[in-house]
């Protein structure tokens, strides 16, 4: 029986990109856009046979469709316009409110001070020319063991797993982390 193949480590985060998205979603999600077309088609049918008829010769006239009755659609639609009326100037007011306090919050301010690279080389037991090939990258995966320690970081150059220097403990904030499998 031969041994189990070691898993690769998966990217972090797990972005889905077009190519990855199963063929039962992107068939789902084709079938619920066209759906919601075809319901939108259907509630503005009325309209667009409206303006059909009002378009042709004579210009201007309805000749096979009767005009709405204006006041009595009036009436049903009044109550939505009168709530998005009272939600606009409610939205208006509050933000005018707003407005104070959130001019008075403190900024985030600019961009904290750049780290000293001498000191990110000797806390994380890696060398300067290995340090500036990792910042010059978009993106670099740090494999880490159970207790946030270094075990390897892909090679720039080849594409492979090399080992890390040290198991040096390390705070995940700015580097794409993920687990190395067991």
């Amino acid at each position: 029986m031969s041994e189990p193949r070691p898993l690769k480590p998966l990217p972090w985060p797990p972005l889905v990109s077009a190519d990855r998205v199963p063929v039962s979603i992107r068939v789902r999600d084709t079938v619920l856009t066209w759906l919601a077309w075809l319901a939108f088609a259907w509630l503005l049918r009325d309209a667009a046979l409206l303006l059909h008829d009002w378009s042709r010769e004579p210009f201007g006239q309805l000749t096979y469709l009767e005009a709405p009755d204006w006041p009595v659609l009036w009436l049903r639609l009044r109550p939505f316009m009168q709530l998005a009326g009272l939600l606009a100037v409610w939205l208006g007011f509050w933000s005018l409110a707003r407005r104070r306090a959130l001019k008075a919050q403190a900024s985030a301010g600019g961009q904290p001070a750049a780290l000293d690279p001498a000191l990110l080389c000797s806390q994380y037991s890696v060398s300067a020319p290995q340090l500036q090939a990792w910042q010059g990258s978009k993106v670099v995966t740090v494999d880490i063991d159970d207790s946030g320690c270094i075990v390897s970081v892909p090679s720039l150059e080849t594409g492979t797993l090399t080992p890390a220097n040290t198991a040096v403990p390390i705070t995940p904030i700015a580097i794409a982390i993920h687990r190395k499998p067991e």
